[in-house]
């Protein structure tokens, strides 16, 4: 005969037990997920990197015709980034993003930043009436590891770009809409509207558009609307926002 006096405490303690054991495994597994976090974009301390770049190189700084003037451009943003993968996580972009432009071997660098986390840098030559896309660097980065991709591109036929990155490739199609005067930190700009319809294939595929406002004169963006929804091996990205120029800074 079982002694039910005996069967009921040892039962008691055996849940006691299991729970006490699942707990520590929460708790480990919890302290194990790596942490997704993000920080903002200080333009101090862009401002800083800038002068401290052009007075090592002051060619960096050097105008060149057709092409956006060397500094430190704000710029109001909203939108943000997803990822849908093992691990799910979301970025929001809000406040001030920087563009900083310097001059660079045929053209000009254009760096994109919203996050230290998210930041794209491009490099712009001028070929006659036209402006090429010569390099294209994209920085993502999530739960601590980052992904960079650095493109080479050149153009196809008279509005067509191609950028390849080892097994990747980002093909654009771009249109010009035309010019017309847009509002822009409390003034009237006349601004050269581009729209590109982009498509990515290989280890990434997706697709997106990009709309961008430069002004009629040097090129300078003015205003930029990007969407764009992508899957890889690991899982799904989503990207969309939007930058208005407020203001430049040094050299600008």
């Amino acid at each position: 005969m079982v002694n039910k006096r005996f069967f009921r405490p040892a039962v008691v303690r055996l849940s006691l037990c299991a729970l006490v054991l699942l707990v520590v495994a929460a708790t480990l597994a919890w302290r194990l997920i790596p942490e997704d976090s993000t920080s903002g974009v200080a333009v101090g301390d862009a401002l800083a990197r800038y002068r401290q770049m052009v007075d090592r190189e002051p060619s960096r700084a050097q105008a060149l015709d057709g092409l956006p003037k060397p500094g430190l451009y704000r710029y109001a943003v909203r939108g943000g980034e997803s990822l849908d993968a093992l691990l799910d996580s979301e970025h929001q972009y809000s406040g001030t993003a920087i563009v900083v432009v310097v001059r660079d071997s045929c053209g000009v660098e254009e760096r994109w930043r919203v996050l230290r986390e998210r930041w794209s840098a491009s490099l712009l030559c001028r070929d006659g009436d036209r402006v090429h896309l010569v390099e294209l660097h994209d920085h993502h980065e999530f739960f601590g590891e980052a992904k960079d991709s650095v493109y080479s591109c050149r153009p196809v036929g008279a509005e067509g770009t191609i950028c390849e990155a080892g097994g990747e490739a980002v093909a654009y199609e771009t249109v010009d809409l035309g010019s017309k005067r847009i509002e822009v930190d409390g003034r009237e700009v006349l601004a050269e509207h581009l729209r590109s319809n982009l498509r990515m294939t290989g280890d990434t595929t997706g697709v997106g558009r990009v709309d961008e406002w430069r002004r009629v004169t040097d090129g300078l963006l003015l205003r930029k609307r990007q969407q764009t929804t992508a899957s890889f091996s690991a899982g799904d990205y989503v990207e969309s926002y939007e930058i208005e120029l407020q203001g430049a800074g040094a050299g600008a």
